[in-house]
C-alpha cells in the first residue's frame, strides 16, 4: 500500500478499540510493516489448531470465521461468524487474534492486512494500564485478555488490606479474584493430593 493510504487507514482504524491508544506515526509504521494477503474464495487464512495469530485488517472481500471449544461439561462448542465491510463503513473490517483457535476461510476474493499481534503488544506498551512496577510484573497473564477487557480489568482491581495471620484463599475453593500483593509478605500452603503432604 501507498503511504497516503497507510496514513488515511491509520487515521481511521484510530477509532476503534483495538488501535485507539497507538500514536498515528506508530501506527501507520505498523501497518507498513504488516504483510498485505491476498487469498481466493475457499482458501483457508487460519486453520490450524493454534487458530490465527495476526489482526487481520480486512480491506476487501468477505470472511468466515470459526471459534471452537470443549465447554465445562464436556462438551464440542463452535461459534461460527462472517466479517465483512458495511456499504457505510470506515472502508475496512476488523478480526482479532484476541480468542485463541480462531479458523478463518475466505468466501469471496480477499484483501487484508495481517498485523502481527506480538508486534501491536509491543507497540502498545501496556505502561498506559498501570505505571505501578508490581502491576508491570503480572501483565503477562492479562495480555492473554483483549485490550479491553485488560483494561476493565485493571479498573476493577482494589486495595484490600490483609492482616498478619489472615486467610486470603483456601486450596480446593473456586478461584474469583487475582491476587497482587503490593506491599508485604505472604505464605502460600499447598496440600498434595497425592500424598497429602502440606508444604
Amino acid at each position: 500500500m501507498n503511504p497516503p493510504l497507510i496514513e488515511k487507514l491509520a487515521s481511521r482504524l484510530r477509532a476503534t478499540t483495538l488501535f485507539a491508544h497507538i500514536p498515528r506515526e506508530a501506527l501507520a509504521s505498523l501497518l507498513q510493516r504488516s504483510p498485505l494477503r491476498h487469498a481466493s474464495a475457499g482458501s483457508w487464512l487460519a486453520d490450524t489448531p493454534a487458530g490465527l495469530k495476526a489482526h487481520l485488517i480486512l480491506l476487501s472481500g468477505e470472511l468466515e470465521a470459526v471459534r471452537s471449544w470443549i465447554d465445562a461439561d464436556g462438551c464440542a462448542q463452535q461459534s461460527v461468524w462472517r466479517v465483512g465491510l458495511e456499504p457505510d463503513g470506515p472502508g475496512f473490517a476488523l478480526l482479532s487474534a484476541a480468542s485463541s483457535g480462531i479458523r478463518v476461510q475466505a468466501l469471496a476474493e480477499v484483501q487484508c492486512i495481517a498485523v502481527d499481534g506480538a508486534a501491536l503488544d509491543d507497540l502498545l506498551d501496556w505502561s498506559h494500564l498501570d505505571s505501578s512496577k508490581v502491576l508491570a510484573r503480572h501483565l503477562k497473564v492479562f495480555r492473554q485478555l483483549p485490550l479491553e477487557n485488560a483494561e476493565l480489568a485493571f479498573e476493577r482491581m482494589v486495595e484490600r488490606p490483609v492482616a498478619a495471620g489472615e486467610t486470603v484463599v483456601t486450596q480446593g475453593e473456586p478461584g474469583d479474584a487475582y491476587y497482587i500483593i503490593l506491599e508485604g509478605e505472604a505464605e502460600v500452603w499447598v496440600t498434595d493430593r497425592l500424598s497429602d503432604e502440606t508444604a
